[in-house]
C-alpha cells in the first residue's frame, strides 16, 4: 500500500493518473475525501513515526463505482 506524503500527490497518483484525460468530467476532490485518509504508524511505544505517516488509499471503497456517482 503506497502511502504519500502529500495530498495532491495521492490524488495525482490514484486518482487522476487513472482517470486520464477523462479527469476532468468527474468531481475530483469529492472522490479524494471518500478515497483518501491520513494515515498515522504507531510504534510498538505509541509514538507516531513520522517517515512512515502519510495519504493512504481506503481498501474498502470501490474506486469506479465512486468515479460513476462522482461523474459532472
Amino acid at each position: 500500500m503506497a502511502t504519500y506524503a502529500t495530498l495532491n500527490d495521492a490524488i495525482h497518483y490514484e486518482i487522476i493518473t487513472p482517470l486520464g484525460e477523462w479527469a476532468h468530467r468527474f468531481n475530483i476532490n469529492a472522490i479524494a475525501e471518500r478515497l483518501i485518509y491520513w494515515h498515522h504508524d504507531i510504534n510498538a511505544d505509541g509514538n507516531i513515526n513520522l517517515n512512515r505517516s502519510g495519504f493512504r488509499v481506503r481498501t474498502n471503497v470501490d474506486f469506479w463505482k465512486l468515479v460513476e456517482a462522482n461523474a459532472l
